[in-house]
């Protein structure tokens, strides 16, 4: 997800956008790795904005990304990353 030109939060904010864009209505397959399932959950929770207030209509997904420390943002750049890598995987067997 480096660099951040326009800010970390940003950048975690769109990262969330396009993996909400991404999954909409994406059901796990049941041959999918179990790991790979886990971790979706864990980016999942990672990523609900329910509680959150937007009164500068800046995003939610951005005021959730001001919200997270250090390790919770290094937590969720790795689930990205590792995730890309799960999928990039589970589509290239049947290719």
């Amino acid at each position: 997800m480096l660099p951040h030109p326009q800010g970390e939060e940003f950048s975690m904010a769109n990262a969330m956008f396009n993996v909400t864009l991404g999954l909409d209505d994406y059901k796990v397959p049941e041959d999918f790795n179990e790991d790979a399932a886990r971790q979706l959950r864990e980016l999942n929770e990672m990523m609900k904005t329910d509680g959150l207030a937007d009164p500068h209509r800046e995003g939610l997904h951005t005021v959730l990304a001001r919200t997270m420390d250090v390790d919770q943002r290094q937590r969720f750049s790795t689930l990205i990353d590792e995730l890309a890598w799960y999928f990039s995987e589970y589509d290239r067997r049947d290719a």
